[in-house]
């Protein structure tokens, strides 16, 4: 596997062809336009809180005291494409990329795009200051390099799935930026995550767990006991080293639901979080008490586009079979600012969520 240096200087992401759907535009606009009808005829009871015989209770209130950063590319929130960083304290955004999903080091200090060009069958990579909009680092691979993640512990170090196209084969590749060098590989048929001191985890299709070091070998940590037709698909490891959050997807005849469950580092305490039948992705809050993720009813697309609406939730960590219905309010949105300093609700897709 190649990697070859870019010169290094502005970046030309805002001179690309957009790879952004515009089906998700179309569909932002479609929201919100239906949560005006919906609010011009009361939202379906508006402000009754007295619960009364048969009615549920209110929703206990969200909680208080999130920090960090959101780093998203929901375009609605300022009907604009690429990456923004909101804050649940109020703060207004900050726009980083014009186009690219941005995936932010631990401390969002800085960050790593990825494009592929379908034309030249290769990737580039770049790292970016946050504050100063600097290039540090530019790459480029044959094949198509994704899903990248920053490490934890070395802010040159990146792992990433490769391959010789978006439907072939891939490894994940653990890239030294200042070698331009792949320094180890795993393969990219089992989903994968950082460990908070520099090492990976990884869970093979048995749910067998493996922890490894980089130019070491692997050990088997844990198991995951996993119930009959079900897998994981993805997964992500708080910042304290000690919980999983797992993508897991259950196969019913020829359909597949998908649901976010948690389970301590070894494979113990394997709990459903979600009972929504279409979650695919979780984000750790940096102090690993809460956990956000998404409702996405329009995650399967054809050649013909793609319909339903993506909503992004949190919750308490020691949630439990959340299913996010009004009735239950059993999940809270996140409230933060646009650019001219109203409160929205943000949307997906959460890429991160930072110091």
């Amino acid at each position: 596997m190649n990697l070859h240096t870019a010169p290094l200087g502005r970046s030309d992401a805002s001179a690309r062809p957009s790879a952004r759907r515009p089906w998700r535009q179309l569909l932002a606009a479609t929201a919100l336009a239906t949560l005006g009808a919906l609010a011009a005829c009361g939202g379906g009871g508006g402000g009754d809180t007295d619960p009364g015989p048969g009615n549920p209770p209110p929703p206990p209130p969200p909680p208080t005291g999130l920090s960090g950063r959101l780093w998203h590319d929901n375009y609605a929130l300022d009907f604009r494409d690429g990456t923004q960083i909101a804050s649940p304290a109020g703060a207004l955004p900050v726009q980083v990329t014009s186009e690219a999903a941005a995936y932010p080091w631990p401390d969002g200090n800085q960050y790593v795009t990825t494009e592929w060009d379908v034309f030249e069958d290769r990737s580039s990579l770049e790292v970016m200051d946050t504050a100063t909009g600097q290039v540090r680092h530019a790459l480029w691979a044959e094949g198509y390099l994704r899903r990248e993640r920053p490490s934890p512990v070395d802010k040159n170090m990146v792992v990433a799935l490769l391959g010789e196209d978006s439907t072939s084969p891939a490894d994940w590749v653990f890239i030294d930026l200042d070698a331009a060098q792949v320094v180890h590989a795993v393969p990219g048929d089992t989903p994968l995550d950082w460990l908070p001191d520099g090492r990976y985890l990884r869970v093979l299709g048995s749910g067998e767990i493996r922890t490894g070091r980089l130019g070491g070998t692997e050990q088997v940590t844990g198991r995951l006991a996993l119930p009959a037709n079900h897998t994981v698909a993805d997964l992500w490891v708080n910042r304290q080293g000690d919980r999983l959050a797992l993508r897991v997807d259950r196969q019913v005849g020829t359909l597949v639901d998908a649901d976010i469950w948690v389970a301590d580092l070894d494979g113990s305490r394997l709990e459903p979080l979600t009972a929504t039948t279409m979650s695919y992705f979780a984000r750790w809050s940096p102090d690993g008490r809460h956990i956000a993720f998404d409702v996405d009813t329009g995650h399967f697309c054809t050649g013909f586009g793609c319909m339903g609406t993506c909503e992004l939730w949190y919750v308490p960590a020691t949630a439990r079979r959340v299913t996010t219905l009004p009735a239950a309010g059993d999940a809270y949105t996140f409230e933060v600012k646009n650019r001219d300093g109203e409160t929205r609700t943000l949307g997906c897709e959460l890429l991160a969520w930072s110091d």
